[in-house]
């Protein structure tokens, strides 16, 4: 899903190259107004959730994954506070702790089925990780 135009036919191109466009189905809205019956065995966020409402962001995918699906997100958390206002002006964005997602996942009903984050000392600065939960159904 995305909500610019002109991201379907790259992400179409692409599914395609790698020979998934059978499986992949491009969604042109705003997660903010989804309101997909529960057809997806997957949805991925990268890099991209720190633009959305979590709480409207995981009650929405929730209800649009099949009962074994599952929400991959790749995002940088923030770490230290003290870095969000800087971070956030300057993105024009609202990056949240890994806490703050994980509440919000859990209030739309997903379980937590795996966390890796790619450093073995937190950062002070905000810090990739990636995350993939499932519907507790």
């Amino acid at each position: 899903m995305t909500n610019i135009a002109e991201h379907v036919p790259v992400i179409r191109n692409l599914t395609r190259h790698v020979g998934v466009s059978d499986m992949v189905t491009t969604l042109h809205t705003d997660i903010h107004v989804l309101d997909a019956p529960p057809l997806h065995d997957a949805a991925v966020a990268l890099e991209s959730s720190g633009y959305m409402d979590r709480d409207r962001l995981f009650r929405a995918v929730a209800a649009s994954l099949r009962p074994e699906g599952w929400f991959g997100i790749e995002e940088h958390f923030l770490v230290d506070a003290s870095w969000g206002p800087f971070i956030d002006d300057y993105y024009k964005t609202h990056l949240g702790t890994v806490s703050e997602y994980t509440r919000a996942a859990e209030a739309a009903g997903f379980v937590l089925e795996h966390d890796e984050e790619p450093w073995s000392q937190p950062a002070p600065h905000p810090a990739p990780a990636h995350t993939a939960c499932r519907p507790a159904r």
